[in-house]
């Protein structure tokens, strides 16, 4: 399953101009099926946003639509990898209810081999119960 980053991410733009706003500053979010082990478990692949616009709540609200996605797809819970000396991005992840779950990786990224984290948290439920 896919998310476009356009969805809600540029705040008091609309329509086809809130989209193209979006190309410029979002590189990609991307969920899928199935990734894990668990199928009733997503997985986030990423969000890349310039740091010429981080702290702007671009990454937060991108993260919290993606989040609401997976929920409304029927997952119950998802995951995302992190790398582990990525302070910052863990502490961003940590601030939306997403926590490390013990689990570690060795991968290659754009050529250099890093050590991830995995970070997991519970999808609010179709009647609004919170299952973090």
């Amino acid at each position: 399953m896919a998310a476009r980053c356009c969805v809600g991410a540029a705040g008091n733009t609309s329509g086809r101009d809130r989209c193209r706003w979006c190309r410029r500053r979002v590189r990609v979010v991307r969920v899928e099926r199935g990734t894990v082990d668990d199928p009733t478990v997503g997985e986030l692949i990423a969000i890349n946003i310039h740091p010429e616009h981080w702290r702007h709540g671009l990454g937060r609200l991108l993260l919290r639509h993606v989040t609401a996605q997976l929920a409304g797809l029927g997952f119950g819970a998802a995951v995302l990898w992190v790398v582990a000396e990525n302070v910052r991005a863990r502490a961003f992840y940590e601030a939306e209810s997403w926590r490390f779950d013990g689990t570690t990786r060795v991968d290659t990224v754009q050529g250099a081999t890093v050590n991830e984290v995995r970070f997991a948290r519970g999808l609010p439920r179709p009647n609004g119960l919170d299952q973090r």
